[in-house]
């Protein structure tokens, strides 16, 4: 029982603070980086937001063993997504770095 509602819970909480902190971290870097850079960790905090609602959604779906399955898909994507689009920001600020400009 516990170990289902560690499931259930954990799961969207955790890309749900990894979602606000990649946003928080967007909004404060916003001078420093390079536009590029800043939008793709916009998009990179509201794709792990929506993977943190994927992974809730099986609660009211009517799907066998999505209370089980979409969590553990979710958090694999949110955790793919996050990887991605923070590496390309990564990329473009260093890349706009060594340009000299925004």
């Amino acid at each position: 029982m516990a170990a289902g509602v560690v499931l259930i819970a954990l799961p969207p909480l955790l890309l749900l603070l990894a979602g606000v902190l990649v946003l928080v971290q967007a909004a404060r870097g916003r001078r420093t980086a390079s536009t590029p850079g800043f939008v793709l960790r916009l998009i990179a905090g509201i794709g792990v937001l929506l993977c943190a609602l994927l992974a809730l959604s099986g609660l009211w779906l009517e799907i066998n063993y999505a209370v089980v399955f979409l969590p553990v898909i979710a958090l694999i994507l949110g955790g793919v997504w996050l990887i991605a689009f923070l590496g390309t920001a990564l990329l473009a600020d260093w890349l706009s770095a060594r340009r000299g400009g925004n």
